[in-house]
């Protein structure tokens, strides 16, 4: 399964349950992918305003 946006592509395995809502992804962190990108490439290095997390 692929990943992707407009900043990265993360390959992973997945595995469909009734655990996760259709449409989610659920993974641990930290995650590299497959194809050695880490999830976080998929978010900007900018932090918010408020509370100074990822955008």
């Amino acid at each position: 399964m692929a990943v992707f946006n407009e900043l990265a592509l993360v390959t992973v395995h997945a595995k469909v349950t009734d655990r996760v809502l259709p449409g989610s992804l659920w993974a641990p962190r930290p995650l590299t992918g497959l194809n050695g990108v880490p999830l976080n490439a998929l978010v900007p290095g900018v932090s918010q305003d408020i509370g100074g997390g990822p955008h």
